[in-house]
């Protein structure tokens, strides 16, 4: 076994060693770690913290069956799985289609006040009576996608701050808003998430950080001291058992 390799075996045992001094276990067989030279811990760090270059990457991919000039009126329809809404038809019904490729079961959250440093892509932008997903984000605006744009599909067109401002409707987003602890995005605080902590603090020891989403790192760092390591993975630990006993926890 390489040297790289030997570091990631060595942090995944000190992770499973302080779960077990909790009375709690980490199965080597659940967390794939691998002795591969190209990404050695493989972590499901996409969870429910997906990244923008991701998010950037599926909605692209798209664009090859859907160019531009495809046909695509009113009369199209979609089933959202965001939950604001059941069905989504012209505009709509591309972001919406997008938007689960994106984003899958995740829940939406809209906003009627249009700020946009708030906007990220594949964020959804109703304005003027028209739907948009956004792929890049620019100084005075918003390079889009969308559907039904003179009843067909268009990509790469540039949306102005100003134009959306004078006739704004909501904004859609499905990024997990950040909870302190809740690593994995279940919108829970227990072991499962001091698990996660040492698993991303052993991407970040072994240089995969990449791999990280920014929000699940400011997730992680329960200590707010800039990094992620296995004191945040404690400080959960000790958080959760204070919920289990009844206690009602803070961070400080």
């Amino acid at each position: 076994m390489n040297p790289h390799n030997k570091k990631i075996v060595a942090i995944a045992l000190t992770a499973i060693t302080a779960l077990n001094s909790f009375g709690l276990t980490m199965s080597l067989s659940t967390h794939a770690i691998t002795t591969q030279t190209s990404l050695t811990v493989l972590t499901d760090t996409k969870s429910a913290f997906p990244d923008s270059q991701s998010v950037y990457d599926v909605l692209i991919s798209f664009k090859k069956q859907y160019p531009d000039g495809t046909p695509w009126g009113k009369n199209k329809s979609y089933n959202w799985k965001g939950g604001i809404y059941t069905t989504g038809y012209g505009c709509a019904a591309f972001a919406f289609m997008l938007s689960d490729a994106a984003f899958g079961n995740l829940p939406a959250r809209t906003t009627k006040i249009f700020n946009p440093s708030d906007v990220r892509i594949g964020d959804i932008i109703h304005y003027h009576n028209h739907s948009v997903v956004v792929l890049e984000i620019k100084n005075d605006g918003f390079i889009v996608a969308e559907g039904s744009l003179n009843e067909a599909v268009k990509w790469g067109r540039l949306v102005t701050n100003v134009e959306i401002s004078d006739d704004f409707i909501q904004h859609i987003t499905r990024y997990p808003q950040i909870n302190t602890g809740d690593s994995n995005g279940d919108g829970k605080i227990d072991a499962a998430d001091a698990s996660c902590v040492l698993e991303d603090y052993a991407l970040i020891q072994t240089g995969n950080s990449d791999y990280l989403p920014e929000n699940r790192k400011k997730a992680d760092d329960v200590t707010n001291d800039g990094k992620v390591d296995s004191i945040d993975a404690s400080k959960i630990l000790d958080y959760y058992a204070a919920l289990s006993t009844g206690k009602n926890p803070t961070w400080n």
